[in-house]
């Protein structure tokens, strides 16, 4: 039963490492440390109000892979064991993050400006896969967030995230502003700004899959309880081997 559940988080693993990168390929370019941070906190703009089909054909291909992610942030958030949703989630994270790296980089050297430059056509390939990484990996991101939030608190806390907070905020200010998502998925990208605090909570935000914060006291039973139940185990286990196979039947 064990073996089982280890391989199925094993899937898990791949599965949603696979969505982090597939159908739009992540480029090896060298991404830099450094973000730009126009992007940020600059207001949505209303001057391209021409049809893009390009735009059109990307928004028809995102909504089926945008189910296939739901899906896959539903397993991972009822996997109920922590350090494995935790083992998941750090991947996952830090991958997510790569991803953004390169993606800045691409859009930096291309002078893509979102909300104002029409969406890359099939001759800007590497530029239409920046951009749609970084679409795709933020809602991705705000799913994760929202919905196992105490083990993404750990991964912040392990992996000192501090630094990740300028690229985060540029990730989610791009796809804000680029207008690609839309529907429910806008929500999803407004409540993510206010479980990483990217933006000022608006005093009703609540998280209603964040569990309630343990007193030292709580924390301290459940130390115990667990400590209990190992020893229990431990000492089955010795029990069993002391014992050794035994002869049934006659001589």
């Amino acid at each position: 039963m064990r073996t089982a559940k280890m391989e199925n988080t094993k899937m898990l693993v791949y599965a949603l490492h696979g969505f982090v990168c597939s159908v739009f390929f992540l480029t090896s370019c060298g991404a830099s440390d450094e973000v730009n941070s126009s992007y940020i906190d600059s207001g949505p703009s209303t001057e391209n109000a021409t049809v893009d089909n390009n735009l059109l054909l990307y928004q028809r291909l995102y909504r089926t892979k945008r189910k296939e992610q739901q899906e896959m942030a539903n397993s991972l958030m009822a996997v109920d064991d922590f350090a494995k949703q935790y083992t998941v989630l750090s991947r996952l994270t830090v991958r997510m993050i790569d991803v953004f790296k390169a993606s800045n980089a691409t859009v930096n050297a291309s002078g893509f400006i979102p909300g104002v430059t029409p969406f890359p056509n099939n001759t800007q390939e590497d530029l239409r896969e920046a951009v749609a990484n970084i679409v795709e990996n933020v809602v991705l991101f705000g799913d994760l967030a929202l919905r196992c939030p105490d083990a993404m608190d750990e991964v912040f806390r392990v992996h000192k995230a501090k630094k990740w907070r300028p690229l985060i905020e540029w990730a989610h200010s791009f796809t804000n502003e680029s207008a690609i998502v839309t529907g429910s998925d806008t929500e999803v990208i407004r409540l993510m700004a206010q479980e990483l605090k990217l933006s000022p909570p608006d005093g009703k935000y609540q998280n209603p899959y964040r569990k309630p914060k343990m007193s030292t006291a709580e924390w301290e039973k459940l130390r115990k309880e667990k400590a209990q139940k190992e020893k229990e185990a431990k000492r089955a286990e010795k029990k069993k081997k002391r014992r050794g196979p035994r002869i049934s039947g006659e001589l």
